[in-house]
């Protein structure tokens, strides 16, 4: 069977088929819940900061998946289950 359509037309599909599966693929991620803490200013957030929230948090009985600094933020993340329940 011969293609009957002109190739401009094809491309077009492709293409169209191409951003349309890149756009969908964030989707097949799964999202944590995020807390994001910065400085005031500017300021740098430190170990002493961190120390503090995950006391907190444990008094709280509240779970989290990680801590981490990113660009002199804290950023705590927490399992999604948890965060729903939580809530």
């Amino acid at each position: 069977m011969i293609n009957q359509y002109p190739m401009w037309k094809n491309v077009l599909v492709a293409a169209v088929i191409l951003l349309g599966t890149l756009y969908a693929i964030p989707n097949l991620y799964g999202q944590d819940p995020v807390l994001e803490i910065s400085g005031l200013r500017g300021a740098q957030v430190d170990q002493s900061l961190q120390n503090n929230l995950q006391q907190a948090l444990e008094n709280a009985a509240i779970t989290t998946k990680r801590f981490e600094r990113l660009d002199g933020k804290q950023v705590i993340r927490f399992h999604p289950a948890d965060w729903e329940h939580n809530r």
